[in-house]
């Protein structure tokens, strides 16, 4: 069985209350799929096929064409009722190596830097943290998971291109302390969690 397998088979077990009755897990060995940030309550989940209206993706490079596997965390993992219902990150990808914790701002329309900022702050000082203190309490902590030892973690924040290409070499900039405290304050099982935000978003190690 393989590192990730056996991290899935932990993620089912101690969670099984919340996955009996949902289909929040997925795979893909495709070298580059997408991932599609959807409008409402509908669960983020991977594009099968190609639908020409679908503009709200996140590609994720593969080049190794390794199994991948996905778990949708909002409106899946987690739902209205959870006490984390406003600082739910949108996802989560992992392999053998990489367990990544994923927010989606695919649906940004503003190139406002003030608003990229908003967003940003919300995600590194909210959403991110909410998560890793949830993971680390509720899985970490659990004496069935052990998979998690053999991993590297990453908070992967995702803008659109078109966000990302109108912002000031100067905010890029600005960003990199926060990155660098972001991963200062935020662990798992005592392992710094990586911030990646300007892409790209791969698989390639």
């Amino acid at each position: 069985m393989s590192h990730s397998q056996e991290l899935l088979s932990e993620l089912q077990i101690v969670f099984a209350r919340r996955v009996a009755q949902r289909q929040c897990f997925d795979s893909d060995e495709r070298t580059h799929f997408e991932i599609e940030d959807p409008p409402g309550t509908d669960p983020p989940h991977i594009i099968r096929g190609f639908n020409p209206l679908t503009r709200y993706t996140l590609l994720v490079q593969n080049p190794q064409a390794k199994v991948i596997f996905f778990l949708a965390v909002d409106n899946c993992f987690f739902i209205d009722g959870d006490s984390f219902r406003n600082k739910r990150i949108d996802c989560v990808l992992f392999d053998d190596v990489r367990f990544c914790m994923i927010e989606l701002k695919l649906r940004m329309t503003s190139m406002s830097e003030i608003t990229i900022l908003e967003r940003f702050d919300e995600a590194v000082n909210e959403k991110f943290p909410a998560f890793v203190q949830f993971f680390n309490d509720e899985f970490i902590s659990s004496p069935q998971a052990r998979a998690h030892e053999r991993y590297k973690f990453e908070a992967w924040l995702v803008f659109p291109p078109h966000v990302i290409n109108a912002v000031r070499p100067g905010f890029s900039a600005a960003r990199v302390n926060d990155t660098v405290r972001f991963s200062q304050s935020n662990q798992i099982a005592g392992k710094r969690v990586a911030l990646v935000w300007q892409g790209p978003f791969a698989f390639d190690s």
